[in-house]
């Protein structure tokens, strides 16, 4: 049976306790440092001659196993979890605390922060977490970041300002790492922003970093969620930096709706204020520089309404902005808008070039949401260069964006649509387009409507279907029209017929 199976695997465990003899004490410090552990830290702490003597003899009764030249694992965890079961606690607390501060001045804050809590020290536990978490942030190790930073939540109360601020730190790495749309990073930061308006204690600062958090991850809640939000940060806005943050929001948003008019007002007003503010005011309430998302938005924008040397001034612009940026991820950013803009503007060059620097700096720095984007602008650089796309793949990736952001389902499906269009893929392609246009009016990402049924009406021309070829193709001219999409009339009609 399962107990009796149980009962002597523990049996055959203390067997083995009882084989270490004068190691034991040694080895049950190298329990404490975990599972697999490096014979230098544990000599710092017991010493190198028991080290030597302890790891040897547990590597002669089978409880260790060598892995490197300095690196031994236990052989099984339940091994390691009995010797530790088996220790007094008060000594497994006190030897964990031991351990954590070698950690700690080898500045190891992970490694220390989970020993502290094994030692019951939670203050300890809670500023190895912060630090732990900052060193990644620095580092751009967004993935990192993310665990100390929940790790920290968890220690804290979620109704203490300690708490508030923890789940931010944590709703910001969440979004930098997954997507701005990530359903969790969106629950933690509402949730956070209901705390933080209820506590009386909360400076205004902290509650209005909660929502604008929450904003980021509301469109993908409901597709107008974005206005009510972005209106809401407006309204508590009180500082040039959430002034600024706020036009900002209005202005994303309002573009993703093709609002192009709206969206140009809000973005000119935020550039604008912009220059009178530091890096670090910019990058108060976001995961990143907002002149370089902005700026390259905007440089989309002009693309869009026919300005073409002031788009390319601010793709330009993006990029130096990027370029002094305190973190990778505003590479990515500057790199797919402009590339966003070189695909719609049919620069083949530019095209590949900046989704390969956009894909390369990602997958460097862990930015898992501007891989999947930096993926499909490669796509489509090698479907209209005649080279193969992998299907599978490119679906993958759409997956992968909408899952940090679905409210982009417009963007992503015009970008896998351009690829199937290109490669030849007909009848994929106008099923994928005909799904996204009918969804379009629940969806924020609206922007690209006119070339979805451009795009469309090249797959059907294809197919032989030449009436409704040139339905779709005159619908796209009417949205672009009614959008004042003249750049995108200019590159797609012929000038008479404008």
């Amino acid at each position: 049976s399962a107990s009796s199976s149980g009962g002597h695997f523990d049996e055959f465990c203390q067997a083995m306790m009882n084989r270490l003899g004068q190691a034991r004490s040694a080895l049950e410090m190298a329990a404490i440092l975990g599972m697999l552990f490096d014979t230098t830290d544990l000599a710092a702490l017991c010493g190198a001659d028991r080290t030597s003597a302890a790891c040897e003899r547990g590597l002669t009764t089978g409880l260790l196993v060598a892995r490197t030249d300095q690196q031994l694992s236990f052989f099984h965890p339940r091994l390691r979890e009995h010797l530790l079961t088996s220790t007094p606690l008060a000594v497994v607390e006190q030897q964990a605390r031991q351990a954590a501060r070698l950690m700690a001045q080898q500045q190891r804050h992970a490694e220390a922060a989970r020993l502290w809590q094994l030692g019951k020290s939670e203050d300890e536990a809670r500023d190895a977490w912060r630090a732990a978490a900052q060193h990644a942030m620095e580092a751009d190790d967004y993935s990192s970041a993310c665990d100390s930073w929940d790790q920290l939540s968890q220690l804290d109360d979620p109704n203490t300002v300690e708490g508030v601020n923890a789940r931010i730190a944590l709703a910001r790495c969440l979004i930098a790492r997954d997507g701005y749309g990530s359903a969790h990073a969106h629950s933690i930061a509402l949730q956070a922003h209901q705390t933080a308006s209820s506590i009386q204690a909360m400076d205004a600062d902290t509650a209005f970093g909660a929502l604008a958090l929450a904003y980021l991850g509301s469109s993908s809640q409901g597709h107008l969620q974005g206005v009510e939000y972005a209106q809401k940060m407006l309204d508590s806005a009180t500082t040039p930096a959430q002034q600024y943050t706020a036009y900002w929001a209005l202005g994303n948003t309002m573009f993703w709706l093709a609002d192009f008019v709206s969206a140009r007002g809000w973005l000119e007003r935020n550039i604008k204020l912009g220059l009178e503010l530091t890096l670090q005011q910019r990058m108060s309430y976001f995961p990143s520089d907002l002149a370089v998302f902005a700026r390259a938005e905007m440089g989309w924008l002009l693309w869009f309404v026919g300005e073409p040397e002031g788009s390319k001034q601010m793709v330009e612009e993006a990029a130096t902005f990027a370029a002094g940026s305190s973190t990778k991820q505003d590479l990515c950013i500057a790199s797919c808008f402009a590339g966003f803009v070189a695909w719609c503007d049919g620069d083949q060059t530019a095209l590949p070039a900046h989704a390969e620097a956009a894909a390369a700096t990602a997958v460097r720095e862990g930015f898992g949401f501007w891989s999947c984007v930096a993926d499909l602008l490669r796509a489509l650089a090698y479907a209209n260069s005649a080279r193969p796309i992998d299907l599978p793949e490119l679906i993958r990736s759409s997956e992968g964006l909408l899952q940090g952001y679905a409210a982009a389902r417009g963007t992503a499906h015009w970008l896998v649509a351009g690829s199937l269009v290109a490669s030849g893929q007909q009848e994929v392609a106008v099923r994928l387009i005909e799904d996204t246009l009918a969804a379009l009016a629940e969806s924020e990402h609206r922007q690209c409507s006119m070339d979805l049924w451009r795009l469309k009406s090249l797959a059907l021309a294809q197919l032989g279907r030449t009436a409704l070829a040139d339905t779709a193709f005159a619908t796209a001219v009417l949205q672009a029209r009614a959008l004042g999409a003249h750049g995108w009339l200019a590159r797609w009609v012929p000038p008479m017929a404008t």
